[in-house]
């Protein structure tokens, strides 16, 4: 609303200028943001000290952080923002290019777009060995799943070269995929597997990203945007680099190479990647 923001602007501390950051409330039945505001961030060492122990070696503060009750009052309260969460859960995270597309990008939705038939297909990717408790997210599909209306489907990637450990301590072998299919959509599991067999054989291009973005479930308007977008990307990255690169930035799909890096700092509170 127009007087948060005018508030909001009023402290120094979150003027627009600096690193724009994105505060949510997530629903509880469905896993989706309901609240979100605009943050932005000056002083990335004082919200650092906000977020505690998880931030400690996130110097640029790239992950998303699930916030406790006293994290999110300290940070309404620094950056005199009006946010009224209900008790919700509230994450804080890098505002996205996601937010810079002219219709709305699936991740963080997927739960609710498939109940109300909107979406026939999900895909999300977590690292494996998984514990409990790893994957939230995943969590709300499961009676869903056991109702029979959606169809689940667990595939495990290739192995990493070599075990990766993060900061907590953990060590995971590689990435685990799992794909949720409304009933009668089962068949787009086996084309989602099938279409990134096709990276064994070339590089990804903008027919894959089409086709990509059809299975998921994205209008074919959508996927035109989506596929020009990403075409000028890898023109650049290609320009750049001498080589095209399997980066989509509008998929979220971080290419093997710069996953296996991130993994080394990745906070315990980084949600799983999606679709």
């Amino acid at each position: 609303m127009p007087g948060k923001n005018q508030k909001a602007a009023t402290n120094p501390a979150n003027s627009r200028s600096g690193d724009r950051f994105i505060l949510q409330a997530i629903d509880a039945s469905y896993g989706c943001p309901v609240l979100e505001t605009m943050i932005w961030v000056n002083d990335l060492k004082r919200l650092r000290a906000i977020l505690g122990d998880d931030a400690a070696e996130d110097t640029d503060l790239r992950h998303i952080y699930r916030l406790e009750p006293a994290q999110l009052n300290a940070i309404t309260q620094y950056f005199d923002v009006a946010f009224d969460s209900d008790g919700l859960e509230c994450r804080l995270g890098r505002a996205h290019s996601n937010g810079n597309v002219p219709y709305l990008v699936h991740t963080g939705y997927e739960l609710a777009l498939m109940l109300d038939g909107r979406k026939p297909f999900a895909r999300f990717s977590i690292e494996y060995p998984v514990e409990p408790g790893d994957s939230p997210e995943g969590d709300l599909f499961e009676p869903y799943v056991q109702s029979g209306l959606l169809i689940k489907r667990v595939m495990d990637h290739e192995p990493f070269e070599k075990p990766v450990r993060v900061s907590n301590g953990r060590v995971y072998l590689g990435v685990r995929q799992v794909f949720y299919a409304r009933r009668g959509q089962e068949w787009r599991i086996d084309a989602y597997m099938l279409l990134w067999k096709q990276l064994e054989h070339g590089p990804w291009n903008e027919t894959l990203e089409r086709l990509d973005g059809s299975i998921l479930g994205y209008t074919d308007q959508q996927n035109d945007w989506c596929t020009r977008a990403v075409g000028a990307t890898m023109h650049l990255q290609r320009t750049a680099t001498g080589r095209p690169t399997l980066r989509s930035t509008l998929t979220n799909w971080p290419g093997y190479g710069p996953l296996v890096s991130a993994l080394s700092s990745r906070s315990v509170r980084d949600p799983v990647w999606n679709w």
